[in-house]
């Protein structure tokens, strides 16, 4: 009652407003409300956020995670996450992001493109920061993927199918990925003498807690739902595959609608 007294007049009615339409808004809103109360006093709640500033706001949280204070710090440290820090971290960006979109979009200060367009950003900012995060745990376990012809360090990359590939998310759609790799090899295995994997192992453990990483549902919720079936051979195939395989996939068995898919 306080923090709703605080607010001018104005402010007060469109808190009223969004929250009598929007249960998850409701029952969210009150969980930071120091944070959305100062979002709203503020104005910030009020605008459009791209792709930079989101990667911006969920890099702070997950930085600030580290020391327990997720409101307030803001200062981008180098050193790596916990599993728990970054799982939470993910999760409460998820849910200050929806609340500042439901806003928007229920003041009609947002038309359906800056909607879907800006929860399909937030995807993405979780997607790749995610994907960097745990990354770098599992090469500090197990050294870094190396390509076997080019020699050069592997990264995992995450197609976006579907809504996600065409900008075109709503509140309620899951996310459909296919990772793949480019090239096969092994990992430098680590100081401690930590036995190396195949590049098809390694990324099949940064694929599988990435999944985590999103869909787990913990006490803060879960990020996003994550399908996995568009990927080659479905439900039957194997989670990560390198660009040869793929492309031999989609040359000699893909079937039509599969391509299709892809070209969205």
């Amino acid at each position: 009652a306080q923090l709703f007294g605080s607010l001018p007049a104005e402010q007060q009615a469109d808190l009223k407003k969004v929250c009598s339409i929007s249960a998850f808004v409701a029952d969210n809103i009150a969980v930071e409300g120091e944070y959305f109360f100062q979002q709203v006093r503020s104005a910030d709640i009020y605008q459009q956020l791209d792709i930079k500033q989101l990667e911006k706001n969920l890099l702070a949280l997950i930085s600030s995670s580290r020391d327990g204070n997720l409101a307030d710090k803001t200062q981008i440290e180098l050193e790596l996450p916990t599993e728990e820090q970054l799982f939470k971290a993910l999760r409460i960006f998820r849910r200050r992001t929806q609340i500042h979109i439901i806003w928007r979009d229920l003041l009609r200060l947002a038309n359906t493109m800056d909607t879907t367009r800006m929860l399909s950003d937030m995807a993405d900012v979780c997607i790749g920061q995610g994907l960097n995060h745990v990354h770098a745990m599992l090469a500090d376990k197990h050294g870094l993927p190396i390509g076997k012809r080019s020699k050069h360090e592997q990264r995992l990359l995450v197609l976006g199918m579907g809504k996600l590939g065409a900008h075109e998310l709503n509140l309620s759609s899951d996310i459909d990925l296919i990772f793949a790799y480019p090239e096969s090899g092994m990992t430098t295995g680590n100081a401690e003498g930590r036995r190396e994997l195949s590049n098809q192992e390694f990324f099949i453990k940064v694929g599988q807690k990435l999944i985590q990483a999103l869909d787990n549902t913990t006490i803060d919720g879960f990020v996003f739902r994550t399908d996995m079936r568009l990927r080659p051979y479905g439900e039957s195939g194997p989670l990560v595959m390198n660009f040869a395989s793929i492309d031999e996939y989609y040359q000699d068995q893909g079937r039509d609608w599969e391509r299709y898919a892809m070209v969205k």
